[in-house]
């Protein structure tokens, strides 16, 4: 079921705009983060791994040929 966008409002983004029919509640909508808040999260003081360490120390898994 789809709620029209004047019942809920422009100025509210944390509602979803459907519902399920069985329930008819609302639901909250997904967490948005910003750019600063993710980079907030990130250590700037670890070690760059560059993609060789991570895919160069592999061990061939199926049929691969190097």
């Amino acid at each position: 079921m789809d709620i029209p966008g004047t019942a809920i409002g422009k100025s509210e983004p944390q509602v979803k705009r459907n519902a399920q029919r069985e329930s008819g509640r609302t639901e909250p909508a997904p967490r948005r983060y910003t750019l600063d808040e993710l980079l907030a999260q990130c250590d700037m003081n670890a070690p760059v791994v560059t993609e060789e360490e991570v895919w160069g120390n592999l061990r061939p898994v199926g049929k691969e040929i190097w």
